[in-house]
């Protein structure tokens, strides 16, 4: 990891940690239900995903088969984002002029779906997809 990781990583962790959606920390606190995974910005719509450079966490997410990135997840697509595979995990901080950023998808926990961001992609499809999160409307 360089400087610049280490930077953007701290930043990132200290300016929005914050995951009000998060109930439990199970199954966050194991680095093998929060890999490590390469986002596709040209999947997420700035104004809605990234407004202020910085990519919330609590997003759906499908992988893309071809490249073995994740992009939001769209039930209408046919690039593998039809399928959910886990939530955005860590806040993702996003360069101007950047075509893809690292992130950390979330593959088991438990979450509560109303306090997920906006325009986060969670349908029924995904909620049945995403079996290792247990989701909570409390």
């Amino acid at each position: 990891m360089s400087f610049v990781d280490d930077m953007t990583m701290y930043y990132t962790e200290s300016r929005l940690l914050n995951r009000p959606w998060m109930i439990s920390p199970i199954g966050s606190t194991d680095q093998r239900m929060t890999p490590t995974i390469t986002l596709d910005l040209s999947k997420f719509t700035k104004t809605s995903h990234y407004p202020d450079s910085v990519m919330l966490p609590g997003l759906v997410l499908g992988k893309i088969t071809a490249t073995g990135q994740f992009g939001l997840y769209d039930p209408n697509a046919s690039d593998g984002r039809q399928t959910a595979k886990g939530l955005l995990f860590s806040p993702s901080v996003v360069t101007e002029g950047a075509t893809q950023v690292l992130g950390q998808i979330l593959l088991s926990g438990y979450v509560q779906p109303a306090s997920l961001p906006a325009g986060n992609g969670l349908d029924a499809a995904a909620r049945t997809a995403l079996r290792n999160i247990v989701f909570l409307d409390v």
